[in-house]
């Protein structure tokens, strides 16, 4: 069975948010992200607290909610998991750099929107990001260019579609149809995600509902669903690869393990039985196959011969024949000499 994910649930109080994250579980969703969403990125890195509109970058774990009320959520399904997401609105080309800060890449997911195409050019060539959100809710700024989607799908960067700014207003549902097949068709389908983007519980949508929309979009149905499952997977390595590349390694001896960490010595053991196993195996196969081609090349230089040897008999002349004959007469005449003077002796 797939897991199916919902990457883009804005932040919000507690009490509602653990209602969206209850109505989320309860739809068949086993991850979902809380998204802090800045709409401006030097709102959030002003040096003076008196400037207007400056406030401060919150810690991942702050947007999510606590234990108790995640296991609460968690009653009567197998598996639920909330991830932290920063979004943030570019306008500037200045601004791309300050995504790099730490506090900006300790969340789970790192999103952007660009409002032009020199950010969007940038954005998906060299930005350490995840996700490029597109606002398919009006009037696309900036034509979506194959080689540039290309070359995000080459670094791994995901596009995401919001469906639940369409639910609310009938005119952004016309332009989310059209700018949503044009993405797609540019894409032809690849490295797209669907989310929500909802505020509260009623925006949201179950899972077939959604890839449904997909098909509306001119997705088959296997990319549709694929937008929100397989395709969220594979963003999550890229957000964990994004967090890992700068970092530093450990050296421990085995014997000073603790025994939570044991089982990975286990694992890497089991995978090495199973890689010799898997070339003794191999070896074999390759010595039977060589000594299966030694025994035809034997049978093939035997019947070489033949055919050699019966060429040149078929070849001789009549004269050549009777002479054959004769030597073997002259040897048989030879033999019988050779008997009766032993037995005169």
């Amino acid at each position: 069975m797939a897991n199916f994910m919902d990457f883009n649930v804005q932040i919000s109080e507690k009490q509602s948010l653990a209602k969206t994250l209850a109505m989320a579980a309860k739809l068949g969703y086993s991850i979902v992200a809380v998204n802090h969403c800045a709409p401006s990125i030097d709102s959030i890195v002003k040096k003076k607290k008196k400037d207007k509109g400056y406030h401060t970058i919150p810690l991942p774990e702050a947007l999510k909610v606590d234990a108790e009320t995640l296991k609460n959520i968690m009653v009567g399904t197998k598996k639920f998991r909330q991830l932290s997401r920063f979004s943030t609105i570019m306008e500037d080309v200045a601004q791309l750099q300050k995504l790099n800060t730490p506090e900006i890449q300790a969340f789970d997911l790192v999103a952007v929107q660009p409002l032009t195409e020199k950010i969007f050019h940038v954005a998906v060539s060299s930005l350490k990001i995840d996700i490029i959100t597109v606002d398919v809710t009006q009037k696309l700024p900036y034509p979506i260019k194959r080689p540039l989607i290309n070359v995000a799908l080459e670094r791994g960067i995901y596009f995401e579609i919001q469906y639940s700014p369409a639910i609310r207003d009938s005119t952004s549902r016309k332009y989310m149809i059209a700018n949503a097949q044009t993405l797609i068709r540019v894409c032809k389908g690849k490295n797209v995600i669907f989310s929500s983007g909802c505020q509260k519980a009623m925006d949201l949508r179950g899972p077939h509902d959604v890839a449904n929309l997909g098909l509306l979009f001119g997705m088959s149905q296997e990319q549709a669903k694929a937008a929100i499952s397989t395709n969220c997977q594979s963003l999550l390595l890229h957000s964990e690869s994004r967090k890992i590349t700068k970092s530093t390694v450990g050296v421990v001896h085995k014997t000073k393990l603790e025994e939570k960490d044991k089982w990975i010595i286990e694992q890497n053991v089991s995978n090495d039985k199973k890689v010799q196993n898997s070339t003794n195996s191999t070896s074999k196969s390759e010595s039977r196959l060589t000594d299966s081609e030694s025994r035809n090349t034997d049978i093939k230089r035997e019947n070489d011969n033949c055919k050699s040897v019966k060429r040149v008999l078929e070849g001789r002349q009549p004269e050549d024949v009777t002479e054959v004959k004769k030597l073997k007469l002259d040897e048989k005449c030879m033999q019988a000499n050779d008997i009766k003077s032993d037995v005169i002796k």
